[in-house]
């Protein structure tokens, strides 16, 4: 009797709610960078997406109230619209070459029929070769951005890190061979992937909406890892690892390869928010440091309940398996 209110009063015990670790940082200081990690995060899945969404104007107001670590923001942000420049400037030269020796070379001297047919057939090579620079374009900034501006970032987000505190592993600086192995790496796997999505459009029906979907949802995934994968490799978390993370915080993920999918296409502005996305990548990460913290913590009592009541099954058994001799003897 006495044993079954006790595990009745660890039941109830265990019910109640815990506070979080992160609910203790609320009470910080306006001047304490944890500040920014006492916001819980969202429950539901589309909360978890709007807070990976979210992440890169989270960053912004992080690096406003700590405005020296706007030094190391500022580099990658200049080499981007570096890149963006040179990368825009090679493609507008294909496009004037193309109508300055191809256009007057495919309808030159023709008439009737023939320049017409000449006029689809340079529309048709016009299509292509916009299509292949487009790629090619698009392929060289990636490239370009992540190893060059990528090295910056890592960079950034240590100093972020170093801000916050210690974090529960140690940090190790980001290798500028490590930057370009792993762009390399991402792109492969961009690459393969939306053309592999790009073969389901044969598929009739169905086959275009699971493209684009499969296309989309994977690049989302891609650029998260992008970002999250600066703090994860801070802490030395090895690439498979990196996404297994992502895969377990799904949403946090795809929000913010959202946010930083849509920064890319913004002219001048996009690359400082890209540059925030940094920021807000590694208190992101933090949040969910401390979230799982909270959960393994809440988790421990309810492991020591089931320790105390297989034990006590144990006992039980115990005596049971004992009574019946005792009761032998005594009906003998």
């Amino acid at each position: 009797m006495c044993r079954a209110a006790a595990r009745r009063l660890l039941e109830f015990r265990c019910r109640l709610p815990r506070q979080p670790i992160a609910d203790a940082l609320s009470n910080a200081p306006a001047n304490d960078p944890r500040e920014f990690l006492s916001a819980p995060l969202g429950a539901s899945r589309a909360a978890r997406f709007r807070d990976g969404l979210t992440a890169p104007y989270s960053g912004l107001q992080f690096l406003n109230r700590h405005r020296a670590l706007w030094r190391y923001a500022i580099l990658p942000t200049l080499v981007n619209l570096l890149i963006t420049v040179l990368v825009l400037a090679m493609l507008a030269s294909m496009v004037a070459w193309f109508f300055t020796v191809v256009h007057p070379w495919s309808t030159g001297g023709l008439s009737g029929w023939q320049w017409w047919l000449a006029v689809a057939a340079e529309i048709a090579a016009a299509v292509v070769l916009l299509i292949v620079c487009g790629g090619a374009a698009v392929l060289t900034w990636k490239f370009l951005t992540g190893v060059l501006c990528g090295y910056f970032y890592g960079k950034l987000a240590e100093e972020v890190e170093n801000k916050l505190g210690a974090p529960s592993q140690p940090l190790q600086s980001i290798s500028f061979v490590y930057e370009v192995v792993d762009t390399a790496l991402h792109l492969a796997l961009l690459v393969t992937a939306n053309i592999l999505f790009l073969l389901l459009n044969f598929v009739p029906i169905a086959g275009s909406a699971v493209a684009l979907l499969g296309s989309t949802g994977f690049t989302f995934f891609l650029l998260g890892i992008d970002y999250l994968g600066l703090p994860l490799a801070l802490r030395g978390t090895r690439r498979l690892d990196q996404f297994q993370f992502g895969r377990r915080h799904l949403e946090h993920t795809l929000g913010l390869g959202a946010a930083v999918f849509f920064l890319e296409f913004i002219p001048i502005f996009g690359a400082l928010f890209l540059t925030t996305a940094v920021v807000g990548a590694v208190l992101l990460h933090r949040r969910i440091e401390l979230a799982d913290r909270a959960e393994d913590d809440d988790a421990e009592p309810l492991d020591e309940e089931a320790d105390e009541s297989t034990m006590s099954l144990k006992g039980d058994m115990t005596v049971s398996l004992r009574m019946p001799p005792k009761n032998r003897e005594a009906g003998d």
